[in-house]
């Protein structure tokens, strides 16, 4: 049986009309939930166990004071990984300019390095959110988690691939030095995008403007916001806005009752509605 076919029988079971055009809008939906980088946050089914274990932190009488102990280690464990990824990152492309090692080698190992600070920076998200190990550490992902991850790193690793046909070329040290230190930084879209998908339903998001000078499309993201966790369009850094790695953006969480949160999502758009406003925007100004 096709993915089509399948979809079709389930409607149908729902009493759902199962015509061609429903059956499109539910694989688009899919897709879109498997796109992760694409649209920034976690959209797919959300893990069973990982949600109770959500809700049993929110009912602990010391939540909201943990949970600033957490976000405030793993914001500054964030930053360390982000300093390292890029170091790391510069010492095998100068390796490679000196000759060293392999264009083969150079795109294996930077590879590897990206996926690792990934994953480790998702892991921090999740810290953030008051989820830690039975020790306080970054607590194991989930196979939903990883199979986010697998799907953030496939779009992402195409812009590392083309960055390092740039650096086969012939591009000047200083500026390979700074694409560097701002592709190390996109990590942070990641660890967001752990905490959105971490810290339960009952919340809404807002969008921060951190820069004295943002962007049209963070201004726009501002404006709209708060989101709830499924309307939320992407995450600083995600690579949605025209800023790109230069975003400074923060996404500020705040817990409060499922009313407060179904009265954001009957005001939201869809989160395809804003990216889709913004793609809008960026033709216009090109």
């Amino acid at each position: 049986m096709t993915l089509e076919e399948d979809i079709r029988e389930r409607l149908e079971v729902a009493n759902l009309p199962a015509d061609d055009h429903t059956t499109w809008l539910v694989l688009e939906e899919l897709k879109r939930m498997t796109e992760g980088k694409a649209i920034g946050t976690v959209k797919g089914p959300l893990d069973p166990s990982k949600q109770q274990q959500i809700l049993q932190r929110h009912q602990q009488r010391r939540f909201v004071s943990s949970l600033r102990q957490h976000a405030k280690q793993a914001a500054k464990l964030l930053l360390k990984e982000g300093a390292a990824l890029e170091k790391q990152l510069l010492t095998l492309i100068h390796k490679y300019r000196q000759g060293d090692i392999t264009f083969t080698k150079l795109k294996k190992d930077t590879r590897t390095a990206i996926s690792a600070s990934t994953e480790m920076a998702f892991r921090l998200g999740v810290k953030a959110a008051g989820l830690v190990g039975p020790t306080g550490g970054t607590a194991q992902l989930t196979p939903h988690e990883r199979r986010w991850i697998k799907s953030y790193l496939r779009e992402e690793l195409k812009h590392w691939d083309g960055f390092l046909g740039d650096v086969v070329i012939g591009q000047s040290w200083q500026k390979t030095m700074t694409r560097v230190r701002n592709y190390a930084r996109t990590i942070k879209s990641a660890y967001e995008s752990a905490r959105v998908l971490s810290v339960g339903t009952d919340v809404v998001i807002h969008w921060e403007l951190e820069s004295n000078n943002p962007c049209p499309d963070c201004k726009l993201l501002s404006k709209y916001s708060p989101y709830t966790a499924d309307t939320l369009p992407t995450t600083p850094k995600g690579g949605q806005t025209r800023c790109l790695a230069y975003c400074y953006c923060s996404l500020r969480i705040v817990k409060t009752t499922p009313d407060a949160v179904e009265k954001v999502r009957k005001k939201n758009k869809s989160a395809k509605w804003y990216l889709d406003k913004i793609k809008k925007n960026q033709k216009k100004r090109k």
